[in-house]
């Protein structure tokens, strides 16, 4: 009995550090944007994400960044917490600092790949006028939101890039097959309604007896008058490439990268928001 006691007791020990050490939390409103709900919301969609995807996503508010860039205090926050999937740490944080109005996002593993330069392009696009508006929970939704449709874009196609912009994806692609299968169906059903009224028209000629020469058909017609008419031209006109200075990106498409304060490689974007 003695030693069943001793052998609980040391079961103990080790069970419970391992119960206390919780997974981080994903949604960390340091700067008390949210209200509890919206955390909870915002938690159970990132929950989807990691078990559709195996893909981490955080959120992360504070009151000041410390003395940091945006960038690198949103990958510290995202090295030293222990967030990421697998070896290679799959993610992507968003960070909203309240003292500059600062926002960064930070990608990691996979998320090089998945978030390219020009897609985080258009997510800060989406979301930063939310920030600008103080509207902090529909910021972060859309980012979640958007999340998701990268991931599920890359997953069943490719990255969203400059080659496929968000709005040509897998959408756009389906809407593009529904208004083919449309316009297909038109013409068959047209087809059939030629077919119809031309058949009901021949039936109506067996009275018309075939003439030898192509004029006796014309019977008293005749041209009095002939005109050539300009109708119209074709042009064709070439995009001139326009340099975006916001984003301060090269054109070649796919992700720029850096190295964090741990050694990590992260990808990533960052700016500012003012109310408006």
């Amino acid at each position: 009995m003695k030693r069943l006691t001793a052998l609980l007791a040391v079961l103990l020990i080790f069970l419970i550090p391992a119960a206390n050490a919780a997974e981080p939390d994903r949604v960390n409103d340091i700067a008390g944007l949210l209200t509890d709900s919206q955390e909870e919301r915002l938690r159970g969609q990132i929950e989807d994400i990691a078990q559709e995807y195996q893909f981490d996503a955080v959120i992360v508010t504070v009151d000041s960044l410390d003395g940091k860039s945006a960038e690198a205090y949103a990958d510290d926050y995202f090295d030293y917490n222990g967030y990421g999937y697998g070896t290679d740490a799959d993610g992507i944080l968003m960070l909203v600092s309240m003292e500059y109005r600062d926002w960064a996002i930070s990608t990691c593993g996979r998320g090089l790949e998945v978030f390219t330069d020009y897609g985080l392009d258009y997510m800060s696009d989406e979301i930063v006028p939310y920030l600008s508006d103080g509207d902090y929970y529909s910021a972060f939704e859309c980012f979640l939101t958007l999340v998701e449709d990268y991931l599920n874009e890359a997953e069943e196609y490719i990255p969203y890039d400059t080659n496929n912009m968000p709005g040509g994806g897998a959408v756009a692609r389906e809407e593009e097959s529904n208004w083919l299968i449309f316009v297909v169906g038109s013409l068959i059903v047209g087809l059939i309604a030629a077919l119809i009224v031309t058949g009901s028209m021949k039936s109506k000629l067996k009275s018309v007896r075939p003439q030898v020469d192509a004029r006796q058909y014309a019977g008293n017609f005749e041209l009095t008058l002939a005109n050539d008419l300009f109708l119209y031209r074709t042009v064709a006109k070439t995009a001139k490439p326009t340099n975006n200075s916001s984003s301060g990106r090269s054109g070649g498409g796919g992700s720029s990268s850096h190295r964090s304060s741990s050694g990590r490689s992260h990808g990533g974007s960052s700016g500012k928001f003012s109310f408006v």
